[in-house]
Protein backbone atom coordinates (compact mmCIF):
# COMPACT_ATOMS: atom_id res chain seq x y z
CA UNK A 1 0.00 0.00 0.00
CA UNK A 2 2.77 2.46 0.89
CA UNK A 3 4.68 1.84 -2.32
CA UNK A 4 1.48 2.16 -4.37
CA UNK A 5 0.58 5.48 -2.71
CA UNK A 6 4.10 6.87 -3.12
CA UNK A 7 4.24 5.80 -6.79
CA UNK A 8 0.94 7.60 -7.44
CA UNK A 9 2.16 10.68 -5.58
CA UNK A 10 5.39 10.65 -7.57
CA UNK A 11 3.42 10.64 -10.83
CA UNK A 12 1.22 13.53 -9.66
CA UNK A 13 4.20 15.63 -8.54
CA UNK A 14 6.46 14.55 -11.42
CA UNK A 15 9.25 13.95 -8.90
CA UNK A 16 10.04 11.42 -6.16
CA UNK A 17 8.12 11.95 -2.90
CA UNK A 18 9.87 13.31 0.16
CA UNK A 19 11.19 10.89 2.76
CA UNK A 20 9.13 12.73 5.37
CA UNK A 21 5.96 11.97 3.36
CA UNK A 22 6.77 8.24 3.38
CA UNK A 23 7.47 8.35 7.12
CA UNK A 24 4.22 10.17 7.87
CA UNK A 25 2.25 7.71 5.72
CA UNK A 26 3.76 4.72 7.51
CA UNK A 27 3.11 6.34 10.89
CA UNK A 28 -0.52 6.95 9.93
CA UNK A 29 -1.01 3.34 8.82
CA UNK A 30 0.62 2.01 12.01
CA UNK A 31 -1.47 4.29 14.24
CA UNK A 32 -4.73 3.50 12.44
CA UNK A 33 -4.05 -0.22 12.78
CA UNK A 34 -2.39 -0.24 16.22
CA UNK A 35 -4.96 -2.70 17.56
CA UNK A 36 -3.92 -5.31 14.96
CA UNK A 37 -0.40 -4.32 13.96
CA UNK A 38 2.63 -4.90 16.14
CA UNK A 39 5.52 -3.34 14.27
CA UNK A 40 8.52 -1.11 14.79
CA UNK A 41 9.58 0.40 11.48
CA UNK A 42 12.66 2.34 10.42
CA UNK A 43 12.17 4.68 7.47
CA UNK A 44 15.26 6.05 5.73
CA UNK A 45 15.90 7.77 2.46
CA UNK A 46 17.29 10.71 0.57
CA UNK A 47 15.43 13.54 -1.11
CA UNK A 48 16.55 16.74 -2.78
CA UNK A 49 14.92 18.92 -0.13
CA UNK A 50 16.41 17.56 3.08
CA UNK A 51 19.12 15.11 1.97
CA UNK A 52 19.60 11.87 3.93
CA UNK A 53 17.09 11.22 6.69
CA UNK A 54 16.17 8.52 9.19
CA UNK A 55 12.81 8.26 10.93
CA UNK A 56 11.77 5.70 13.55
CA UNK A 57 8.20 4.53 14.09
CA UNK A 58 8.26 2.27 17.19
CA UNK A 59 5.38 0.33 18.73
CA UNK A 60 2.52 2.69 19.47
CA UNK A 61 3.09 4.53 16.18
CA UNK A 62 4.82 7.66 17.40
CA UNK A 63 7.17 9.13 14.79
CA UNK A 64 10.69 10.08 15.86
CA UNK A 65 11.76 12.62 13.28
CA UNK A 66 15.23 12.86 11.82
CA UNK A 67 17.05 10.74 14.36
CA UNK A 68 20.84 10.28 13.89
CA UNK A 69 20.40 6.49 13.97
CA UNK A 70 17.68 3.94 14.59
CA UNK A 71 17.83 0.38 15.94
CA UNK A 72 15.28 -2.38 15.63
CA UNK A 73 14.92 -6.12 15.77
CA UNK A 74 15.60 -8.76 18.38
CA UNK A 75 19.36 -8.18 18.48
CA UNK A 76 19.14 -4.42 18.93
CA UNK A 77 18.91 -4.65 22.72
CA UNK A 78 22.35 -6.27 22.76
CA UNK A 79 24.10 -3.43 20.93
CA UNK A 80 22.79 -0.17 22.44
CA UNK A 81 25.93 0.14 24.56
CA UNK A 82 28.18 -0.42 21.53
CA UNK A 83 26.23 2.19 19.54
CA UNK A 84 26.32 4.73 22.38
CA UNK A 85 30.08 4.28 22.83
CA UNK A 86 31.07 4.29 19.15
CA UNK A 87 28.57 6.32 17.11
CA UNK A 88 29.89 9.58 15.64
CA UNK A 89 28.02 12.15 13.56
CA UNK A 90 29.18 12.67 9.95
CA UNK A 91 31.17 9.43 9.54
CA UNK A 92 32.70 8.76 6.14
CA UNK A 93 30.90 6.11 4.08
CA UNK A 94 33.41 3.30 4.66
CA UNK A 95 33.73 4.14 8.37
CA UNK A 96 29.93 4.05 8.75
CA UNK A 97 29.68 0.68 6.97
CA UNK A 98 32.38 -0.80 9.21
CA UNK A 99 30.61 0.62 12.29
CA UNK A 100 27.29 -0.96 11.24
CA UNK A 101 28.96 -4.26 10.36
CA UNK A 102 30.61 -4.44 13.79
CA UNK A 103 27.36 -3.56 15.56
CA UNK A 104 25.36 -6.19 13.70
CA UNK A 105 28.14 -8.73 14.25
CA UNK A 106 27.81 -8.15 18.01
CA UNK A 107 24.04 -8.68 17.74
CA UNK A 108 24.50 -11.89 15.75
CA UNK A 109 26.99 -13.20 18.34
CA UNK A 110 24.58 -12.56 21.24
CA UNK A 111 21.17 -13.20 19.65
CA UNK A 112 20.29 -16.50 18.00
CA UNK A 113 17.53 -14.85 15.95
CA UNK A 114 19.71 -12.18 14.33
CA UNK A 115 20.79 -14.29 11.38
CA UNK A 116 24.20 -15.17 10.07
CA UNK A 117 25.13 -12.44 7.58
CA UNK A 118 25.39 -8.66 7.67
CA UNK A 119 23.29 -6.98 4.99
CA UNK A 120 23.56 -3.21 4.63
CA UNK A 121 22.08 -0.68 2.26
CA UNK A 122 23.63 2.73 1.71
CA UNK A 123 21.27 5.50 0.63
CA UNK A 124 22.55 8.64 -1.07
CA UNK A 125 21.64 11.03 -3.86
CA UNK A 126 23.34 8.55 -6.21
CA UNK A 127 20.92 5.74 -5.30
CA UNK A 128 20.81 2.64 -3.14
CA UNK A 129 23.69 0.20 -2.77
CA UNK A 130 23.48 -3.17 -1.08
CA UNK A 131 26.39 -5.01 0.53
CA UNK A 132 26.48 -8.45 2.12
CA UNK A 133 29.27 -9.58 4.46
CA UNK A 134 29.86 -12.35 6.90
CA UNK A 135 29.89 -11.06 10.49
CA UNK A 136 33.09 -10.42 12.40
CA UNK A 137 33.98 -13.28 14.74
CA UNK A 138 33.75 -11.76 18.21
CA UNK A 139 33.28 -15.19 19.78
CA UNK A 140 36.92 -16.17 19.52
CA UNK A 141 40.02 -14.42 20.83
CA UNK A 142 40.56 -12.77 17.44
CA UNK A 143 40.58 -9.01 17.06
CA UNK A 144 37.81 -7.01 15.35
CA UNK A 145 39.13 -8.03 11.95
CA UNK A 146 38.30 -11.70 12.43
CA UNK A 147 35.77 -13.52 10.30
CA UNK A 148 35.46 -13.67 6.57
CA UNK A 149 36.05 -10.60 4.48
CA UNK A 150 33.85 -11.66 1.60
CA UNK A 151 31.90 -8.72 0.33
CA UNK A 152 29.54 -8.11 -2.52
CA UNK A 153 28.17 -4.68 -3.34
CA UNK A 154 25.49 -4.17 -5.93
CA UNK A 155 23.24 -1.29 -6.92
CA UNK A 156 19.53 -1.62 -6.24
CA UNK A 157 17.07 -0.47 -8.83
CA UNK A 158 14.12 1.16 -7.13
CA UNK A 159 11.25 3.33 -8.31
CA UNK A 160 10.68 4.87 -4.91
Amino acid sequence: YVQHYLNNLSQELDEPPRVRTAAQLIQSICYTNKEWLSASIIIAGWDKYEGGQIYACPLGATLAKKVPFALGGSGSSYIYGYIDANFKENMEHDEARLFVRKAISHAIFRDGSSGGVVRTISISKDGLFRQTNEPFDFGSNKNDKGGSKSSKEQPIVSNV
